[in-house]
């Protein structure tokens, strides 16, 4: 389920603006860290954890895994409009 909403949250804002890197980043961003936050709310709920150890097991481990994500994701659309500007009309 946390993909969909980070699929939905990044299209939202992709949606509302010009394409541009930056907006790559900060729509990226935010859909990663609300979908972090969800699996640890989910967390508490479903294995009765206390928020902190939530977060301390749901989102701190996964927040240098999820930069490199960004980062790979930022560079692919890049290349993507660099050298196919077409898709950039569609993203």
């Amino acid at each position: 389920m946390g993909i969909f909403i980070y699929l939905l949250i990044t299209k939202v804002i992709m949606d509302r603006s010009k394409n541009s890197i930056p907006l790559v980043v900060l729509a990226n961003s935010s859909a990663a860290v609300i979908q972090l936050f969800i699996g640890a709310f989910w967390m508490m709920f479903y294995a009765h954890m206390t928020l902190p150890a939530a977060i301390q097991l749901g989102v701190l481990p996964f927040l240098v895994p999820g930069a490199l994500k960004i980062v790979f994701i930022t560079g692919l659309t890049a290349l993507c409009w660099h050298y196919y500007p077409k898709l950039k009309a569609i993203i």
